[in-house]
C-alpha cells in the first residue's frame, strides 16, 4: 500500500513538473498590428509589435524581426492603440462581498494600478483576500491614520510606523487629522521626520491647521482634493504653487467627487457620463433614486439658489488645476468613485474629461494617468510606459486617447498576466 502510494505521489510530481514546464514555455506572447502610445513623449508609434516573455516586455520591433515559435501566443490587435495600463490614484475598497465585481470593473476600464485611500473593512484582511486572486490589478495599500491616534505619544507614533511595515502596507494615508486640537505643527513635523527616516510615504488629507509651506517642505508626498489651494488669494496661490513644484508635492484633485457631491450636473447632466454606459443596468435605477433623494433633502429651492455658487467654486478648482499644470507640478489622476453615477475604474475617465475642460492637453492628461503616478512609488522602471524590461500591463483602445482623451471611452481590453482580458467579458 505504501509503495503504491509513493508511486502515485511520484507520478503526480512528474505531471506537475511537466505541466509547469509547458506553462513556462507558453509564456511568450507577441502583440501585433498595433499603434504604440509613447505617453512620456506624447507620440504614437506605428509599425511595431511587442514581444512579452513571462509578463515582461523583451522586444519592441517590426514583427518580422521578432522570433515566433510554435509555443508563442500571437495576438492580432487589428490596428488598435496600446497604452500602458492606467492608474487610479484615489480609490476606496468596498465591502468584501463586492470585491470580485470591484476588481473586474477596474480591469475592464484598463486600470491596472490602484492606490487605495480608504476601506470599508480592515485593510489587511482585504489585502489577503485580494492577494489570493490570480487576475488582479497592482494595488498599493495604506495604513489609514485617523484622528483616534495620538501622534503626540512617541509610542503611538512608532507603533504606526512599525505596523505599516510589518503588515506589508505601502504608505500612510493621513485621514482628517486636522480635527484634533492637539495636532500641532510640532506634532506634524515630528511625525514626518520619523516617517521619512523610516522611508515610509505619507500622503492624504491636508492637515488643515498646518501652514502650507510647512506641509510642502515636510516630505508629505501628495495632497488630495486640492485642499486649501482654491481658497487663497492670487498672490498666495502663486506662492503655494511654486512651493508645490519645488518640493515635488503631488496633487490628486478628485474633481469629479466635488462635481457629483455638489449636484453640479443636476438634473440632466448625468445622462452623458461614461460610467452610465458601463455600469450594470440596475445601477442606473439605484443612482437615479438616490440622486433624486439628495436633491429633495437639499430642497429644490435651495439647489436653485446654491447651484450657481457651487458651479463657481467648481470653476475655481478648474482654474487652480490649470495653474498647477502650467507651473509644471506633478498631477495624478484619481477617480474616488463612491457617489451616485460613479463607477470604480471608469471614474478616472470622468476625471480626465474634467481635466480637459480645465484646458490641460490630452497627452498630458494621459501621462498623469500612466507615467507620472508610476513615479509616485518610484516604480517607473516597472510601470507607467511601454518600454523594454517593463511589466506588460497594458490598456487597449479602439481610438487614440493620446490625441483626444475622450477616446479613452473606447477601451477594448486590458492585457495583464499574459492574458488579454476583454472589457465585455469582465463586465458580464
Amino acid at each position: 500500500m505504501k509503495r503504491r502510494l509513493k508511486k502515485e505521489q511520484t507520478k503526480l510530481i512528474y505531471i506537475f513538473l511537466f505541466t509547469s514546464f509547458l506553462f513556462t514555455k507558453a509564456q511568450h506572447t507577441v502583440l501585433k498590428n498595433l499603434n504604440l502610445l509613447d505617453v512620456i513623449n506624447g507620440k504614437t508609434i506605428t509599425g511595431k509589435a511587442i514581444s512579452i516573455q513571462n509578463g515582461v516586455i523583451t522586444q519592441i520591433d517590426e514583427l518580422a524581426k521578432i522570433e515566433i515559435t510554435k509555443s508563442t501566443k500571437l495576438i492580432d490587435l487589428e490596428n488598435q492603440f496600446v497604452s500602458p495600463g492606467l492608474y487610479d490614484m484615489h480609490l476606496h475598497l468596498p465591502h468584501h462581498h463586492k470585491l470580485d465585481t470591484f476588481l473586474n470593473t477596474i480591469l475592464a476600464a484598463g486600470v491596472t494600478n490602484v492606490r487605495i485611500m480608504y476601506s470599508e473593512e480592515d485593510v489587511v484582511k482585504m489585502k489577503k483576500q485580494i492577494d489570493s486572486k490570480t487576475i488582479k490589478p497592482t494595488i498599493y495599500y495604506p495604513y489609514i491614520l485617523t484622528d483616534s491616534v495620538d501622534l503626540n505619544q512617541p509610542t503611538e507614533l512608532m507603533r504606526v510606523l512599525r505596523e505599516t511595515k510589518s503588515k506589508g502596507l505601502q504608505f500612510i494615508k493621513l485621514y482628517s487629522a486636522q480635527t484634533r486640537n492637539d495636532f500641532s505643527e510640532t506634532t506634524f513635523l515630528n511625525f514626518m521626520k520619523a516617517a521619512n527616516a523610516s522611508e515610509i510615504t505619507v500622503c492624504g488629507h491636508y492637515p488643515g491647521k498646518i501652514k502650507y509651506p510647512v506641509v510642502a517642505q515636510s516630505g508629505f508626498k501628495s495632497i488630495e482634493h486640492l485642499a486649501v489651494l482654491p481658497n487663497q488669494t492670487d498672490s498666495l496661490l502663486t506662492n503655494y504653487i511654486e512651493l508645490t513644484k519645488l518640493n515635488q508635492l503631488y496633487t490628486c484633485p478628485t474633481l469629479d467627487w466635488f462635481n457629483i457631491a455638489y449636484l453640479i450636473p443636476y438634473p440632466k447632466g448625468y445622462l452623458s457620463r461614461v460610467t452610465l454606459y458601463n455600469a450594470p443596468k440596475h445601477y442606473f435605477t439605484k443612482w437615479q433614486k438616490q440622486n433624486k433623494k439628495n436633491a429633495e433633502d437639499f430642497s429644490i429651492d435651495s439647489l436653485k439658489k446654491y447651484q450657481p455658487k457651487f458651479k463657481m467654486a467648481f470653476e475655481k478648482r478648474l482654474t487652480v488645476l490649470k495653474k498647477l499644470h502650467d507651473a509644471g507640478c506633478l498631477l495624478i489622476v484619481g477617480g474616488e468613485s463612491e457617489l451616485e453615477y460613479q463607477l470604480e475604474g471608469f471614474n478616472v475617465y470622468e476625471e480626465m474629461m474634467i481635466w480637459k475642460k480645465a484646458g490641460i492637453p490630452d497627452a498630458e492628461i494621459l501621462k498623469s494617468a500612466t507615467y507620472i503616478p508610476s513615479t509616485f512609488f518610484k516604480e517607473q522602471n516597472q510601470y507607467g510606459s511601454i518600454e523594454l524590461g517593463k511589466i506588460a500591463q497594458l490598456a487597449i483602445f479602439s481610438k487614440n486617447p493620446l490625441t483626444n482623451i475622450e477616446n479613452i471611452k473606447t477601451i477594448h481590453a486590458t492585457f495583464l498576466n499574459n492574458t488579454l482580458l476583454l472589457k465585455k467579458d469582465l463586465l458580464k
